[in-house]
C-alpha cells in the first residue's frame, strides 16, 4: 500500500522482528498534587518528635539528603540560561560594593541599616513569589519557615539552613554555619573595627520580605558566630 507521508511502500512482512525497549515501571512521586515546588507532606514528615535543647526550645530536623533536596528545589528553581547567569564571585563583589556605597552615602549608621533592610525586604518578597508561584498557601507558620530554610535559602546560597530551632511559641532560630557572604571578606590587619554587621542586615531584610509574602510579619535579629557562622532569630 502507498505511504500517506510520501515515503516508500512498506508491508507488514518487511518489519523486522525486534523486541521493543520497555521502560521499567518506576514509581514516580509527584512533588505535590499541583506540581508544587515543595510538598507539604514532605514538610510535615520532617517534623519528628522534637528533642530538648539547652536553650529551652526544640530542634527541628532540617537536613536532607542531596537527592531529596535536589528534587525538592528542581521544580521551584529553574535553570537559568547561560546568557542570564552570573558568577558567584562577581555577585559577591557587587554586593560588597553596594553595601559600602550605602554605608558611605549615609552619615547616620542606623539610617543606612534601615536602607539595607528595606532593600532586602523588596528582593526577598519578589524572589519568594517566584519560587512559590505554584505552591498552595501554607496553612501553618512552620510550613512557611521550612520553605524558607530549604527552597528559599537554597536559591540564594546553594545550600539549606544547617539548623532550625523553635520554642513552638512563634520564635524561630535559623543557623548557617558557613554564611556565604562572609566567606571572602577581608579586613585591615591594623584596624580594630572588624564589625561586618552591615553585610548581614540585607539578609535579615530578605527573610522579612519572604515571610511577609506568606502573610507573616516578623522581626528579624541576627548574631555573628565564629568561623563565618551566622544565626538568625525571628518572631
Amino acid at each position: 500500500m502507498s505511504d500517506p507521508l510520501g515515503g516508500t511502500n512498506r508491508s507488514s512482512t518487511s518489519v523486522p522482528n525486534a523486541t521493543p525497549n520497555v521502560v521499567p515501571n518506576i514509581a514516580i512521586s509527584s512533588i505535590s498534587a499541583q506540581n508544587s515546588p515543595i510538598n507539604n507532606n514532605y514538610i510535615t514528615d520532617q517534623v519528628k518528635t522534637p528533642t530538648s535543647s539547652t536553650s529551652g526550645g526544640t530542634t527541628l530536623p532540617t537536613s536532607t539528603s542531596n537527592t531529596n533536596l535536589g528534587s525538592l528545589v528542581s521544580t521551584a528553581i529553574p535553570h537559568a540560561p547561560a546568557s542570564r547567569s552570573i558568577a558567584i564571585s562577581c555577585f559577591e563583589f557587587f554586593y560588597i560594593e553596594m553595601v559600602d556605597y550605602l554605608m558611605k552615602s549615609c552619615q547616620d549608621k542606623v539610617k543606612a541599616y534601615k536602607k539595607l533592610d528595606k532593600l532586602g525586604f523588596k528582593v526577598g518578597n519578589r524572589l519568594v513569589e517566584r519560587l512559590s508561584i505554584e505552591t498552595p498557601l501554607f496553612t501553618e507558620l512552620l510550613e512557611a519557615v521550612k520553605f524558607i530554610c530549604k527552597v528559599f535559602w537554597f536559591a540564594l546560597f546553594k545550600k539549606s539552613i544547617d539548623n532550625l530551632r523553635t520554642n513552638h511559641k512563634g520564635v524561630f532560630v535559623l543557623s548557617d554555619k558557613q554564611f556565604q557572604w562572609l566567606q571572602h571578606l577581608s579586613y585591615d590587619p591594623n584596624s580594630t573595627n572588624k564589625d561586618c554587621t552591615e553585610y548581614i542586615q540585607f539578609a535579615c531584610g530578605l527573610i522579612k520580605g519572604a515571610m511577609s509574602n506568606f502573610g507573616y510579619k516578623c522581626t528579624v535579629t541576627f548574631e555573628l558566630l565564629q568561623n563565618h557562622a551566622c544565626m538568625y532569630k525571628f518572631y
